[in-house]
């Protein structure tokens, strides 16, 4: 008798397939401090500090404003080489390089956009022209999920003074009009506690907290828009987002004096250097010389 093997299953066993995540990423795009005290390289440290991958479009390097071919090229390289969840626009500078930018980011349709009003320096000076504030306001404001502006912004868009609460009330609702999702309008330069105010078209919500003592310090309308966008990118809805980012600026403004001497700012990674438990002791290095001679 004769006996055959018995045949052979052709069938496989596939591997089960392989999930990377992927962290989430968030864009700035405006100016370049090379001190990181503001504009976009306080913002990768604010996404860094809140565990968000960051990338740059730069609109002014120290000071001068980049023309529309460098604004292109970034645009361009940041639509082939990055997937974002949220970005941040601050400052841009003269009419045409607004329209351009708002016509680049129309075309791609990005995510969870927050506006920063960044038309006032931090003592209350103009950085841009009212045809610039025009254009901000019909081609930024309308593709925007929330703008944030200061009292002093307030007084500049729609010309009259903010100086209580029933005056913010008026700018957020006037902001709300422009065509944004939702509007906050900071209360950090008025008198009394600071007392933020948000407006989505439903109804308006009170954000109020205490003053950091000795923190009334400049630049942290930028490090609290980039938080809201690092949160926002993580998914975080709105409302937390707000919470969340009001408390970290707290945080963040109580390092600031001895991380920045010589131009106090708002210090985001304040925490990450506490969590590194590193003392005020210069580090020795051992270094060897080599004598080329020999």
């Amino acid at each position: 008798m004769l006996f055959l093997p018995a045949k052979r299953s052709e069938s496989r066993v596939l591997n089960p397939p392989i999930i990377v995540r992927r962290a989430a990423a968030a864009v700035t795009i405006g100016e370049t401090d090379a001190c990181g005290r503001f504009g976009v390289t306080a913002d990768l440290r604010t996404f860094a500090a809140l565990g968000v991958r960051g990338a740059v479009v730069q609109t002014f390097v120290a000071g001068s404003p980049l023309d529309e071919f460098y604004l292109r090229e970034q645009l361009y390289a940041l639509k082939r080489g990055l997937n974002f969840d949220a970005l941040k626009v601050a400052r841009i500078g003269g009419v045409a390089a607004i329209r351009f930018v708002a016509e680049q980011l129309s075309e791609s349709n990005p995510p969870r956009v927050t506006v920063d009003a960044s038309m006032l320096d931090s003592y209350g000076s103009p950085r841009i022209g009212d045809a610039a504030v025009d254009a901000w306001k019909k081609h930024l404001l309308p593709m925007a999920e929330l703008v944030v502006v200061n009292a002093i912004e307030g007084e500049r868009l729609f010309g009259r003074r903010v100086e209580s609460k029933r005056d913010q009330l008026d700018v957020v609702k006037r902001l709300y009009d422009l065509g944004p999702t939702a509007c906050l309008v900071t209360g950090g330069r008025l008198q009394g506690l600071p007392i933020d105010l948000y407006f989505d078209g439903t109804g308006t919500i009170e954000f109020g907290g205490d003053r950091v003592e000795g923190a009334r310090l400049p630049y942290t309308g930028g490090v609290l828009t980039a938080a809201i966008v690092a949160l926002r990118a993580r998914g975080v809805a709105m409302l937390p987002a707000l919470e969340r980012s009001r408390a970290f600026v707290n945080q963040s403004l109580v390092g600031a004096a001895s991380h920045f001497p010589h131009g106090a700012a708002v210090e985001p990674m304040v925490e990450a250097y506490r969590a590194l438990d590193l003392d005020d002791r210069p580090v020795e290095v051992e270094v060897e010389v080599v004598d080329e001679a020999t």
